[in-house]
């Protein structure tokens, strides 16, 4: 006599283990913020998994159409930035860079993007982003305009934002 074949006690397995699709197939920065001082060295951290699209990662500084190339792994002149991995090893998921000597120029976030080889290129998919603060991002001395006029200006709007008239030894803010 057949036995008859029996059923499954449980449904299929999903493709992907539970946790693993919104955790490990996104880009992902280690840190939403960070916080250095002028002249330090600030490293960026990215992972992307490999079984991406091929194509290349780019970081950028900001979002939108005025983003700023900030590095590229393809190559180019980015005399202050260097990769800490080994990303042309097969299987590399590793996109973190370090950037030497920063300023205050260099607070904003930070976006690790991979984009879809094409022609040309297209954008895949972002990190979240990090936000970086530089430590005295804000001046703390005034700028003098005239003998008796001075200006405390914020570097990055460059907006007028207090004066200050001195009249014989006496400041007051206006």
């Amino acid at each position: 006599s057949t036995i008859p074949q029996s059923l499954p006690l449980h449904p299929p397995l999903p493709f992907f283990f539970p946790g693993t699709t919104n955790e490990m197939l996104k880009v992902q920065q280690a840190e939403l913020s960070q916080t250095v001082s002028p002249g330090e060295t600030l490293t960026l951290s990215c992972s992307v998994p490999d079984s991406f699209p091929k194509g290349p990662v780019l970081w950028f500084k900001g979002t939108g159409p005025n983003r700023q190339l900030i590095y590229s792994f393809r190559g180019g002149l980015f005399p202050r930035v260097k990769k800490t991995g080994n990303t042309t090893k097969a299987g590399n998921t590793d996109f973190s860079i370090r950037i030497s000597e920063i300023s205050l120029a260099d607070a904003g976030t930070y976006f690790c993007v991979k984009f879809k080889e094409g022609k040309p290129d297209i954008e895949y998919q972002s990190g979240q982003g990090t936000y970086v603060s530089v430590n005295g991002e804000f001046p703390t001395s005034w700028l003098p305009l005239s003998p008796h006029l001075s200006a405390l200006m914020l570097p990055q709007q460059q907006r007028l934002i207090a004066l200050q008239r001195r009249d014989e030894g006496q400041s007051q803010t206006l």
